[in-house]
């Protein structure tokens, strides 16, 4: 586990928590329109190929994880949803954009606490910069943007 250092001066703010689910809405939107067009792609592609194309189907769990993997561990260090609210994921002793490895871990322990057990997230109403345990785990943190 890694331990959490507090920087004075760092982009932490009280609103970041509220922020947090008003971007996780708008993620869950854009990967909702991603996974419908996604799935009228296949049908049409599975009637062209006679079936075949349908077995990509199996691809689209994997949406949301390439999704929030992905955008965090690049350049903006958050996903869409994240830059509209103004928020971003930082590696909290370096306050620097996490790694890709970083990323991947954060999103799997993510993924793994909304599918086990969603009322783990709550742990962010009780610790003092309102991390989630995914993000005490990783030594990430999500903080207002500059």
């Amino acid at each position: 586990m890694s331990e959490f250092t507090y920087h004075a001066d760092a982009p932490y703010s009280r609103e970041v928590l509220g922020r947090r689910v008003l971007a996780w809405l708008i993620d869950v939107l854009i990967v909702a329109v991603v996974l419908v067009v996604l799935h009228l792609f296949l049908a049409v592609l599975g009637l062209v190929t006679f079936g075949l194309g349908w077995t990509l189907y199996v691809l689209m769990p994997a949406v949301p994880f390439f999704y929030t993997a992905g955008f965090v561990a690049s350049a903006a260090a958050a996903t869409p949803g994240m830059r509209l609210v103004g928020i971003r994921v930082m590696e909290n002793t370096r306050m620097s954009r996490p790694t890709p490895a970083e990323a991947v871990v954060w999103t799997l322990l993510y993924i793994a606490s909304m599918t086990v057990f969603a009322p783990i997230l709550l742990v962010a109403l009780f610790t003092r910069d309102h991390q989630t345990l995914h993000d005490i785990l990783t030594g990430l943190a999500v903080v207002a943007a500059r």
